[in-house]
């Protein structure tokens, strides 16, 4: 939905830069809670209240940019619930996006439930800072990469099947 409405208010057409917004507002944000949190609760007063603080600050802010938005497209008709659906001639495209999607967030999920305790226990630490710093990592890769892919043209149905290739064997090499 996020994707949907950056491209709506792109004034000027650019899917690419609302490609890129979406990116960096997902996964960099994704990164930027666990760095953020990270280091306020190694560091600063309250470590036990202050990263909450922040984040419902940030919440806060976040909600307050919403309701500033003005809608660019006034609706016409009687809104109605739609039952979700794919044209049938996109629909092997989308099964294959949606596939892509799941396993990329699956393994963004590893690394923001599993691989700071994982790391904990490797490095022997408990700098939170340090664990924050490394969940931010995979993150903060991410978006460097999806940034930098964003000027390839790639067909899609190259580049796909290599991405989870590699992303298998990514996950492979993580856990052996």
């Amino acid at each position: 939905a996020a994707a949907a409405a950056l491209v709506e208010l792109e004034t000027e057409g650019h899917h690419g830069r609302a490609a890129a917004a979406t990116v960096l507002g997902n996964n960099g944000g994704s990164g930027a809670g666990p760095l953020v949190a990270g280091m306020l609760a190694q560091w600063a007063p309250e470590r036990l209240v202050l990263p909450y603080l922040v984040g419902i600050g940030c919440i806060g802010l976040a909600l307050l940019g919403i309701l500033s938005i003005q809608e660019p497209i006034q609706p016409s008709g009687q809104w109605r619930i739609q039952r979700p659906s794919v044209p049938a001639a996109v629909r092997g495209r989308f099964a294959r996006a949606s596939l892509s999607g799941a396993c990329v967030w699956a393994v963004g999920a590893l690394f923001l439930s599993v691989v700071p305790s994982y790391a904990a226990q490797l490095l022997h630490t408990t700098d939170l800072a340090l664990l924050g710093a490394i969940t931010a990592l995979m993150l903060a890769t991410s978006c460097v990469a999806q940034l930098g892919l964003l000027r390839i043209d790639a067909r899609p149905s190259a580049a796909q099947p290599a991405g989870l290739a590699m992303m298998a064997m990514g996950v492979v090499l993580l856990v052996v």
